[in-house]
């Protein structure tokens, strides 16, 4: 067995590391990225639904997502009852980290359109 001053150093060692460790993991990391915080750029002009849509989808191909997604967005927006639209800005909002988005746009599809909104497009 240690002697008394030995297990006074380990008790105060112990005492110590414990003391700094938790101090490092108190930074808060979100787990999913809040897409209020970051400010896409609103579309130059307000087009109608459908422009909106051919204009998001055309950036879509070109793999520009951040730059579809509000024109995609503003197109859901006004005709809300197009599932299809919805099903694309879910997984744009899902591929660019947007989980918190992704579920509010699907649970919004199973309240409008009924419990399976899995089928339909996604993107590529």
């Amino acid at each position: 067995m240690p002697d008394a001053p030995t297990l006074r150093g380990i008790v105060l060692a112990l005492l110590l590391g414990l003391a700094a460790g938790p101090a490092a993991a108190v930074r808060d990391v979100p787990v999913v990225p809040d897409s209020s915080r970051i400010r896409f750029s609103a579309p130059e002009r307000h087009f109608g639904s459908a422009t909106s849509w051919m204009v998001g989808a055309t950036l879509l191909d070109q793999g520009d997502l951040s730059g579809a997604l509000p024109y995609l967005m503003q197109a859901w927006r006004m005709s809300p009852g197009e599932k299809d639209l919805g099903l694309v800005c879910r997984d744009v909002l899902f591929e660019l980290g947007f989980g918190a988005d992704a579920l509010d746009v699907s649970r919004r599809l199973v309240l409008d359109h009924g419990d399976d909104p899995t089928d339909g497009p996604a993107i590529r």
